[in-house]
């Protein structure tokens, strides 16, 4: 029985490197077994993911801080109109 992963690569004309051996690789979300260029193709869209994320995160963190320079403006300017 061949396995799901050969006939996927032969279905897509995507050929088995005879060098290219296949490793116990723990994934997502099973053990499965993984070329090492599949493993480095993995890493890879995990360190892309880690670096979205750490993008996310400082434009995040930078709209919040213009988002509450924005309410001490607003705040300030209420101030001077309840004083008239």
């Amino acid at each position: 029985m061949k396995d799901v992963r050969n006939q996927i690569k032969e279905s897509s004309g995507i050929k088995q490197d005879e060098n290219d051996v296949k490793i116990p690789y723990v994934g997502i979300s099973e053990n499965i077994f993984l070329s090492d260029k599949e493993i480095k193709i993995e890493e890879m869209g995990k360190e892309i993911g880690e670096n979205i994320n750490q993008e996310i995160s400082k434009l995040s963190k930078k709209n919040f801080d213009e988002l509450n320079e924005i309410s001490e403006d607003i705040k300030k300017e209420r101030s001077m109109f309840e004083k008239k």
